[in-house]
């Protein structure tokens, strides 16, 4: 995912037309953060056996994403990332493109505990966004 939008098609193979619908979307409510505050989560690395992490966050408004990386090579299928820039005392709602539920936690959980990312599979990719809780519709 990254801030402009560009499509390149194999059309000698067959195409998954409902994941690139999914993705689409994601991209449409997402790609406008990409403009605010970025955070690196996890340190910058190459490694195939590490996570990867990063935060884009538009204080103005106290909304944006993150997004998590499992490498190939990586054993561990979760891991706990830090959200910087947050209000302490504000409730945010959650939402992980790839789950059903929606997560509420407090500017202070989200930065002193973290959230549990979880991708089953190797190599994978999570998508996370949030927003103040009172403006969440």
């Amino acid at each position: 995912m990254c801030p402009s939008g560009n499509a390149v098609f194999d059309f000698r193979v067959e195409v998954n037309d409902a994941l690139i619908q999914k993705l689409y979307k994601e991209w449409l409510e997402v790609g406008k953060y990409y403009f605010g505050d970025y955070y690196p989560l996890t340190p910058y690395n190459l490694a195939p056996d590490e996570w990867l992490g990063w935060q884009f966050h538009e204080p103005a408004k106290g909304e944006g994403f993150v997004q998590a990386f499992r490498r190939d090579g990586c054993i561990y299928k979760s891991a706990e990332l830090r959200l910087r820039g947050l209000e302490p005392q504000t409730t945010y709602q959650l939402k992980n493109y790839d789950e059903k539920e929606l997560i509420r936690a407090t500017g202070a959980e989200l930065m002193d505990r973290g959230i549990l990312v979880d991708i089953p599979e190797r190599p994978g990719a999570a998508t996370i966004q949030y927003q103040k809780a009172n403006r969440a519709g």
